[in-house]
């Protein structure tokens, strides 16, 4: 009930914004010399079609992965070898850094959180230690998504504005990824608060099962949608590297998809397309007014990563990077505030969200709070101390 009416808020809200910053649009620029009339209209004039179709197709790709059953091939392999309730922790922890590293943020969380909830989480005695690995879960996978531009949206689109390199954006990223090991480790290690136990026959006879089921899969539907999956991801690829143009990367995933397998549009999330295109609309108009973009120029100025990483807690990443974009060309900057609020614990981020929704009716919910908001700040100051030393604040 929380993520949908966060989801339903936040869709009336960006709807309502577009619509209010329609009449503010400047009659000068509003004319325009075009000769269609449509794109007089300043949203349809300056909408990033080329990013819009790169978010649009990690979206697609998105559910082709959530149809393949890639990630159980990654998770319960490792898991089935968990004997005791810390070395599940450690399993699960290090499943969503390692599904995120690779995948993204949302995807780790939506596969790793219900697992952990269906295992530790049913295990008698030990409710500090599954809070302790449900936080640490979200941290991990927050932090995995640092080191490559498209498991994260903001970032990703920040890497197609400023035209960067894979290079050039692991200059920036790979400083981070190093040290969220590094800050990681000692919270997984270190916890002195419940005894360890082995894990209850249910569970280990669970995930037994799960990894029998897996290797008595008919090999033939398993390669249904990671085919294409594979196989449009490297056409993706491609088109980062500007080897070929995203249009008929697109085009062939929209088309094979609807000839094919329609049934991955059941998986889609239309929250986050309806958000992303809302986002665009806005952005086109704001782009022709006077005062806005002036203000929002002058703050930034001179401290791009920090006053950044501010509007990003009131607008969330993903529209503050879209919008600050253009104002201003220090990608570098932009690129470490999204990072940094990416992990900021009072930050509108759907990772909290979820997890909440999932914790709420659960003993010990202030417990979890508490944990969540502890381990995310004494991270986020980590961080912060790092861009700083850096020279990037």
């Amino acid at each position: 009930m929380i993520r949908k009416n966060f989801k339903k808020w936040n869709l009336f809200l960006l709807a309502g914004l577009f619509i209010l910053s329609c009449f503010f649009v400047s009659p000068e620029k509003l004319g325009g010399d075009s000769e269609n009339i449509f794109f007089r209209f300043p949203f349809i004039r300056y909408f990033a079609l080329d990013k819009f179709l790169y978010l649009t197709t990690i979206l697609i790709l998105s559910a082709y992965l959530m149809e393949t059953r890639v990630l159980s091939y990654l998770t319960y392999p490792v898991l089935r070898f968990c004997k005791t309730r810390k070395g599940l922790m450690y399993g699960l922890v290090f499943v969503s850094y390692s599904i995120a590293l690779f995948f993204g943020t949302s995807i780790s969380l939506y596969f790793t959180l219900p697992l952990t909830t269906i295992t530790l989480g049913r295990e008698e005695d030990s409710p500090f230690l599954f809070i302790h690995c449900f936080c640490l879960q979200i941290l991990a996978a927050e932090l995995g998504s640092i080191l490559l531009p498209y498991t994260s949206l903001s970032e990703f689109y920040l890497f197609l504005q400023f035209k960067y390199s894979l290079p050039d954006y692991f200059r920036i990223s790979f400083l981070f990824f190093v040290f969220s090991i590094l800050f990681l480790l000692p919270y997984v290690f270190h916890f002195r608060k419940e005894e360890n136990k082995a894990l209850s026959p249910e569970i280990t006879e669970r995930l037994e099962n799960s990894y029998t089921a897996l290797k008595e899969e008919d090999s033939t539907s398993r390669h249904l949608f990671l085919l294409p999956f594979c196989f449009f991801s490297f056409l993706l690829l491609c088109s980062c590297m500007q080897i070929i143009p995203i249009m008929p990367c697109f085009i062939l995933l929209l088309l094979y998809s609807l000839l094919f397998r329609r049934q991955i549009f059941v998986r889609m999330d239309y929250f986050l397309f309806a958000f992303i295109f809302l986002i665009f609309l806005i952005r086109g108009n704001l782009l022709t007014l006077y005062t806005i973009p002036e203000l929002l120029t002058e703050y930034i100025q001179g401290h791009e990563a920090s006053h950044s990483l501010i509007l990003s807690q009131i607008f969330t990443r993903l529209p503050a990077s879209i919008v600050l974009a253009d104002l201003t060309t220090k990608g570098r900057q932009l690129i470490i505030a999204s990072i940094l609020s990416a992990i900021h614990p009072l930050a509108l981020n759907y990772s909290g969200v979820i997890a909440y929704s999932m914790l709420k009716h659960r003993e010990h919910k202030k417990v979890f709070i508490l944990h969540y908001l502890f381990l995310h700040m004494q991270m986020l100051l980590l961080f912060v101390f790092l861009a700083f030393f850096t020279g990037n604040l």
